[in-house]
């Protein structure tokens, strides 16, 4: 993601979905698996059929076709998992729009995750719907890679050296709950200061547009986050 080209436009859907025979198209599936499966709004195509669709890609060393099935599935497995066992519309909307389009999806994630925070909040504690790994990585960032600037100048894209032991559930509960302000900061030390958005014309706050809702996030909260008050 952190090398994804920069783009001048985002992602936004629009109220319909890529026809599934595009995205078909572009990943080299054959006509007969193409239809999506589902009922109502929640469809796509199984995950067991796209890996299998994959290793006879890479046995016939498609190379390019097998790229774009991959980053398929990274979309609607990583980016924006819904479902365990499906890749579902919404995320062939979104890749189909970075691919051909080259529309950024990263707004798109960031909402997606913190509509599945509030979600998962208002409802003490039920199931991530989001990118976890962008969690995790903030979580990280923020946490640990202070103090190890001298070694890691760009934690963002080696945090994965950043020493960490391995932890099971009940271990990271008892870290998590010993965090403090002392330890957090909001804003991580290689940050470099720039322009920032704090309202949308007339809104008081900035509207961001998920794959499936919408969240706005406050000026007040920003300005915090970036040690500006």
């Amino acid at each position: 993601m952190l090398r994804w080209p920069k783009s001048v436009e985002v992602y936004i859907f629009h109220g319909a979905h890529i026809a599934g025979d595009r995205v078909a198209s572009l990943i080299k599936l054959p006509s007969h698996q193409s239809a999506l499966v589902g009922n109502g709004n929640i469809r796509g195509w199984k995950l067991k059929m796209l890996e299998d669709h994959l290793s006879s890609l890479a046995d016939k060393e498609a190379w390019f076709a097998f790229n774009k099935t991959l980053a398929l599935i990274v979309f609607g497995t990583t980016l924006f998992p819904f479902h365990t066992d499906t890749v579902d519309h919404a995320a062939m909307d979104a890749f189909f729009a970075w691919d051909v389009h080259l529309r950024s999806p990263l707004p798109v994630i960031l909402a997606d995750t913190l509509l599945s925070v509030n979600f998962s909040h208002q409802k003490q504690g039920k199931t991530l719907r989001c990118c976890s790994t962008l969690l995790y990585v903030w979580g990280i960032t923020h946490f640990y890679a202070s103090s190890h600037m001298g070694a890691f100048p760009d934690p963002l894209r080696s945090f994965s050296k950043i020493p960490l032991h391995r932890r099971y559930a009940m271990e990271w509960k008892a870290e998590v709950e010993h965090w403090n302000i002392d330890r957090f900061s909001w804003i991580y030390p290689w940050f470099r200061p720039g322009n920032i958005l704090i309202r949308c014309r007339d809104y008081p706050s900035i509207p961001l547009m998920g794959l499936r809702g919408y969240i706005a996030y406050s000026p007040s909260v920003a300005m915090r986050q970036l040690m500006r008050t």
